[in-house]
């Protein structure tokens, strides 16, 4: 007599695409910029053709998230979501979705909000050289001057959020022992 393991309802591929895609971005940006913030005096001119080469880079991945987002919102409203867990409470269920629905929000606001203050910097936004982002709004430096750090806030609100959705994750796996985690990994 075999004991069978219980029914894991995963997310589709494209669902994990998504997730992975923008996790890996998410990380790269940010190494990216800790990188660029200590590269030195940028009134060096090797230093400040190395800052200006990865910043469009930076931009490049962050578009590439504001994009991942997009349709991977589309592309859920579209999917039946996996159950979740036996046994969250209400509260715990509203804090999933209020988490997400935060993290949403700011995936799609860091960019964002970065993509304008290259503008009113003057600025010119290109996805790794294939096209250019249109410019929409005017050259502003006092705009700039509030944009460009919240930009900077908001991106440090989202890794907390990155931070928190990892531990809850973690806590899932280990502590409740469900397969919220599971869901979101490869199928073996």
């Amino acid at each position: 007599m075999s004991m069978s393991r219980p029914q894991v309802f995963h997310w589709s591929g494209l669902s994990k695409v998504f997730h992975w895609g923008m996790a890996l971005c998410i990380l790269a940006t940010t190494a990216l910029m800790y990188y660029m913030i200590n590269l030195g005096d940028l009134t060096v001119e090797e230093n400040r053709a190395e800052y200006s080469r990865l910043l469009k880079t930076h931009k490049s991945l962050g578009l590439v998230i504001f994009f991942l987002v997009a349709f991977r919102f589309v592309w859920n409203q579209t999917r039946e979501r996996p159950p979740m867990p036996a046994g969250m409470s209400s509260l715990q269920i509203a804090l999933s979705r209020i988490s997400h629905g935060a993290f949403y929000g700011f995936m799609l606001m860091v960019p964002l909000l970065g993509w304008m203050a290259s503008m009113t910097y003057g600025g010119r936004t290109f996805f790794f050289g294939l096209f250019e982002l249109p410019i929409w709004l005017p050259k502003n430096i006092e705009w700039a001057n509030i944009l460009q750090p919240a930009h900077i806030w908001a991106a440090w609100i989202m890794l907390a959020l990155v931070g928190i959705h990892i531990i809850a994750a973690l806590w899932h796996h280990f502590a409740n022992r469900d397969a919220t985690l599971v869901q979101m990994l490869p199928k073996r």
